[in-house]
């Protein structure tokens, strides 16, 4: 029975490890201007987010 169980938690982590996505390269953000969110105004008009994401190498869209 532990053989089991152990065999079984072995290879759902080497399946998850397998799995493993890709790094991200380009983050698209869409602003909708009707609700009137402040911060994200901000974040938009200071370029927050592309200065942030820009020392990771993502491209902020």
């Amino acid at each position: 029975m532990k053989f089991k169980v152990l065999t079984a938690s072995a290879a759902l982590f080497f399946s998850s490890i397998s799995f493993a996505s890709a790094p991200i390269s380009e983050l698209n953000i869409s602003y909708v201007k009707p609700p009137f969110v402040l911060q994200l105004l901000v974040l938009k008009d200071h370029k927050l987010l592309e200065k942030e994401f820009e020392k990771d190498g993502i491209k902020v869209n």
